[in-house]
Order: C-alpha cells, then sequence, then structure tokens
C-alpha cells in the first residue's frame, strides 16, 4: 500500500549523530540529538513509536543496512562505540 505524501509543511532535516532510547510497555521513545564536544547531549527530537512500528521500523533498517553492505561495504562499528553504548554486535 503506498501512502501519498501531504507537503503542506515545510520538510524538518536534522543531522544527529546521537540517540538515547527508551521503552515503556506501550512506547519507544528515541530522543536524536548531537553530542558536543564536552560530551553533552543536546536532544533536537523526540519521537514516540508504539512497539509494533518499532519492530517494522527494525526489520526496515535491517533490510536497508543488508543492502547498503552488499552494494558497498560491511559497516564496521568500532569496538569503543559499543561499549559507550553499552551494544553488542550479533553476527
Amino acid at each position: 500500500m503506498k501512502i501519498e505524501e501531504e507537503k503542506e509543511r515545510p520538510e524538518i532535516i536534522l543531522y544527529s549523530n546521537s540517540v538515547q532510547l527508551n521503552i515503556t510497555f506501550f512506547d519507544f521513545q528515541f530522543k536524536f540529538g548531537k553530542i558536543l564536544p564536552e560530551n553533552k547531549h543536546i536532544t533536537d527530537a523526540s519521537i514516540y513509536m508504539s512497539p509494533e512500528h518499532t519492530k517494522v521500523l527494525y526489520l526496515l533498517l535491517k533490510d536497508q543496512i543488508e543492502k547498503y553492505e552488499d552494494r558497498f561495504s560491511e559497516i564496521i562499528v568500532p569496538q569503543n562505540m559499543l561499549k559507550i553504548e553499552k551494544v553488542e554486535e550479533k553476527k
């Protein structure tokens, strides 16, 4: 199903080099922002999604990352970045 995009208001374009994630039973909250040189996080946008929409986003991202890596090369995430974010990379 294709959904048409309305153009009544201007699109907001942001760059983010940081995302913080909070979860509750009802939703996922993504806080997109930037890390400043003094290790401060500034939130530019907060996005709330249902668990179902978050799972669909995960599947879309997974698919697009696999396509990117097939076309260009594997995305290498430095181990220190994973430790900072307390994430384990699954192969």
